[in-house]
C-alpha cells in the first residue's frame, strides 16, 4: 500500500554538511530529514515534491459520534482519541487497537470550557509526576488558552485555577508541547489581527514558550506571531491561519498549518450545498517545516498544494477539513514511519494514513 506522504531522504553519517562557502552546519552521526535546505550544500536536476496521500476506508469516515478539534496518540498500545462531542456539549474519548474501529470510552471532567469546546491532548516525556502525565491546551473563559493535567486523559485539572494563561483568542486548535531540543514548554494559539470576530475578523497564530509552566503557568514568551502577508498587506482576503500545530522528528519541526481560503467569499452560492465541491469559502491544510520552531517553511502553501486533499463533490469532506493535532509516528512491520492524520469535516472523522 503506498501511504508515504512527503517524501523523507535520509542522510546517514556524514561528518560536516556545507551550507555555504563560510558556513558549515555539524551533522555528525544524527539522521538527517532532506524535507528542506538545512544540509543541503546545492541541488542540481533535482526537485522535491509533496508525495499522494491514500485515505483509509475508501475515503468513508471510521468515527460519527464525534469532531475535532482534537487529538490522536497512540498510548499504552492502542489508539486513543479525543474527540468534541456533537452540539458542544464537551469532550469524549475513545479507543482503538487498529486505528480503524473506535469505541467510547468516557467523557472528560474537569475542563472549564469558554463555550467553542477545543482541546488538544499531548503525554508530556518531561514529566515526572504521574498525575500530570498528560498535558492539554484550550478554550479557557474569555475565550483565551488555557492549559491542563491529567493522569488518565480523563480527568483533568487546570493550571492557573482555570483562568487563561495567555490573551484571546482560542476558538481554534491550542496546543501545548514540551519541546526536546530547547528545553522548554511551547504554546501555539489564534491571534487577533483584526476585531474579535465579525466581518473585520483576521486571523493570525502565535507562538510562546515557558521552561517550567507548572513553577508559573503564566509566564509565556512570545517567540514569534504572523499571518499570511508575503503577497501583501491584503493577503488576509485570500487567506488566512485558522489553527497551527506542530510535532518534533528527528530535529525538526512538522507544522500541521490549517488554512481558510477565500474567507467569507460565497460568490459560488449563499444557499447550504452538500453535494457540490467549492472553492472558496473553504478550509485546507498544510505541511510546513521548521528548524527552530517559531520561523516556517510556507511553500507548500503558496504552490497550492495541501497535505490531505478535500474530497470530490459529494464526499463528506469536499469543503472542509481539519486535523488532528498531530501525526502518529508508529513503527510498521518494515521498520518504516508510517504518519497517521485523522481528518473530519463537520460532523465526522476519517484517517488519512500517509
Amino acid at each position: 500500500m503506498q501511504h508515504i506522504a512527503l517524501t523523507l531522504v535520509i542522510l546517514l553519517a556524514l561528518p560536516l554538511a556545507q551550507i555555504q562557502a563560510d558556513e558549515t552546519i555539524a551533522i555528525g552521526t544524527n539522521k538527517q530529514l532532506l524535507v528542506d535546505d538545512h544540509a543541503i550544500d546545492r541541488m542540481t536536476h533535482i526537485t522535491r515534491e509533496l508525495g499522494k496521500v491514500t485515505k483509509e476506508n475508501e475515503g468513508q469516515p471510521i468515527f460519527t459520534d464525534g469532531r475535532f478539534y482534537g487529538t490522536v496518540l497512540y498510548d499504552q498500545d492502542r489508539f486513543r482519541l479525543w474527540y468534541r462531542e456533537h452540539g458542544k456539549t464537551g469532550y469524549g474519548l475513545a479507543e482503538s487497537h487498529d486505528g480503524i474501529q473506535f469505541s467510547k470510552k468516557a467523557k472528560l471532567t474537569g475542563l472549564n470550557f469558554a463555550g467553542d469546546f477545543t482541546l488538544s491532548v499531548e503525554t508530556d516525556p518531561h514529566e515526572k509526576d504521574p498525575l500530570h502525565r498528560y498535558k492539554g491546551a484550550y478554550d479557557a473563559p474569555g475565550m483565551a488558552a488555557g492549559i491542563a493535567h491529567s493522569a488518565d486523559g480523563i480527568r483533568w485539572t487546570p493550571y492557573n485555577n482555570g483562568k487563561p494563561v495567555t490573551h484571546r483568542a482560542a476558538d481554534t486548535y491550542n496546543q501545548i508541547l514540551w519541546d526536546a531540543l530547547a528545553h522548554t514548554y511551547r504554546l501555539s494559539t489564534r491571534t487577533d489581527y483584526g476585531t474579535a470576530g465579525g466581518d473585520g475578523e483576521v486571523r493570525g497564530t502565535r507562538s510562546m514558550t515557558n521552561a517550567d509552566l507548572r513553577r508559573d503557568p503564566k509566564n509565556w514568551k512570545l517567540t514569534g506571531q504572523w499571518i499570511f502577508d508575503r503577497e501583501g498587506k491584503d493577503e488576509h482576503k485570500r487567506r488566512q491561519v485558522y489553527a497551527k500545530t506542530f510535532w518534533i522528528y528527528e530535529s525538526v519541526y512538522f507544522l500541521i498549518l490549517s488554512v481558510y481560503d477565500y474567507p467569507g467569499d460565497v460568490s459560488e452560492g449563499t444557499k447550504t450545498d452538500k453535494v457540490t465541491r467549492h472553492e472558496r469559502d473553504v478550509m485546507n491544510y498544510y505541511i510546513a517545516t521548521s528548524r527552530d520552531g517559531s520561523s516556517w517553511n510556507l511553500d507548500w502553501v503558496y504552490k497550492g498544494q495541501p497535505l490531505v486533499p478535500r474530497g470530490p463533490t459529494g464526499a463528506f469532506d469536499k469543503d472542509l477539513i481539519m486535523p488532528a493535532s498531530r501525526s502518529l509516528d508508529i513503527e510498521s512491520p518494515d521498520d518504516l514511519k508510517w504518519v497517521r492524520i485523522l481528518i473530519n469535516d463537520k460532523n465526522s472523522l476519517n484517517e488519512a494514513p500517509c
